[in-house]
């Protein structure tokens, strides 16, 4: 039994050097550590390069594919027969590697086809945030029922893993195409293909979680739609069965994930973006229910606030900071000029220009058969910043 760990890199110099010490001070020494340059572009490969040569470390080169493709360039020129995934900016605690594999020598229920553990989260800068984080979400760990695994988040980290060389070839590896959700759908196929899971109940080393860029997040959204209709398509509903992954379960949990989207397009004006959301959300009600709703799902998700605007120019003003006010903010406010012959239309496209407003504020002339658009009903924000319908 040989352990081969695999670090992918990415542009995290100032993280890189902790992630290498806490490897090395592992209690025991792994076979081999596999740094995987994923297009880095920073100090990031030097500071590798310089590290002292304790273990065998090989750092390897590759053009830039994200996470996924780095681990699983990694994997396939590892020579272990358990392979132990550390994110750059993690850190093991010395007992990490110990403990996980220590699991694969159960000989009463044979060797499992991974194990994982607890960890501690830490921010940004290092601090710690919260112990055993794992333990304080509802999730079922150890891994023992589909739908559960389809019904929410896996909240398997891969810096807490360790998989059996085997079990990773036989399903494939990483689907590269999953940027952020790739571990979620790798240890759900795991499970799928029958392999045993383990779960130690302590931490074994710290997840350092902190806000994703722009385009980080861009690629997680289009990922998390990505894995939505591929779990759509591998569990379709059963009805013979009772069972009903599709709808019960798998829609529901995206739903959410995607109005979570959604309501960051719309704050940051990224008018695209939120349409391409809202007809996801569209096509996951579908899941749920054939027939058309009058009212849709989305009047869960999303709040509007109405404004309807006559001559009002004393008032307007006060009315919308009202509204800026609140302590459960609205996705948009709209505000329906109904003829006004006064300047408070004008008002409200000034206060629409407001750094952190405009992205969803808007005032709309009535109509008196206004379009619903094709969907019929009303699309929130597809007028755009502070615009002044004709």
């Amino acid at each position: 039994m040989t352990i081969s760990v695999i670090i992918p890199l990415s542009n995290h110099a100032r993280f890189v050097t902790k992630a290498l010490d806490s490897v090395f001070a592992q209690s025991i020494d792994p076979l081999e550590v596999i740094v995987v340059d994923d297009g880095t572009t920073d100090d990031s490969c030097a500071a590798v390069a310089a590290y002292p040569g304790v273990h065998r470390l090989v750092l390897l080169h590759k053009p830039r594919g994200g996470q996924a493709s780095a681990r699983n360039f990694g994997v396939q020129q590892a020579s272990g027969t358990l392979i132990a995934f550390l994110d750059q900016d993690d850190i093991w605690y010395p007992h990490h590697l110990r403990d996980l594999s220590h699991t694969f020598l159960d000989e009463a229920e044979g060797a499992p086809g991974w194990s994982y553990s607890d960890l501690d989260e830490i921010t940004e800068d290092g601090h710690l945030r919260t112990r055993s984080v794992l333990s304080t979400c509802s999730v079922e760990h150890p891994k023992r029922q589909l739908g559960k695994c389809l019904a929410a988040d896996m909240l398997i980290v891969p810096s807490a893993s360790m998989i059996s060389r085997s079990a990773f070839d036989k399903v494939g590896g990483f689907d590269e195409r999953l940027s952020g959700f790739e571990c979620e759908d790798l240890f759900l196929r795991l499970f799928h293909a029958g392999y045993r899971n383990v779960f130690i109940d302590r931490p074994s080393g710290q997840w350092r979680v902190y806000p994703p860029g722009v385009a980080d997040r861009a690629a997680r959204a289009d990922a998390s739609k990505l894995l939505a209709r591929k779990l759509l398509a591998t569990f379709p509903d059963e009805p013979d069965c009772s069972r009903f992954y599709a709808r019960d379960l798998i829609a529901p949990r995206f739903l959410s994930h995607i109005a979570a989207q959604a309501r960051i397009a719309f704050r940051q004006g990224d008018i695209a973006g939120a349409e391409a959301c809202l007809e996801e959300i569209d096509f996951l009600e579908r899941q749920i229910s054939l027939k058309p709703k009058p009212y849709p799902l989305r009047d869960v998700l999303f709040i509007t606030v109405v404004i309807p605007l006559y001559n009002g120019a004393r008032f307007i003003r006060e009315a919308i900071r009202s509204v800026f006010d609140q302590t459960l903010p609205p996705d948009e406010i709209i505000v329906v000029d109904d003829g006004s012959s006064d300047s408070g239309a004008d008002i409200v496209k000034e206060m629409g220009t407001q750094q952190g407003v405009s992205a969803f504020l808007c005032v709309r002339r009535f109509q008196s058969h206004p379009p619903l658009g094709k969907k019929q009903y009303p699309a929130p924000g597809l007028l755009g910043k502070g615009h002044l319908a004709d």
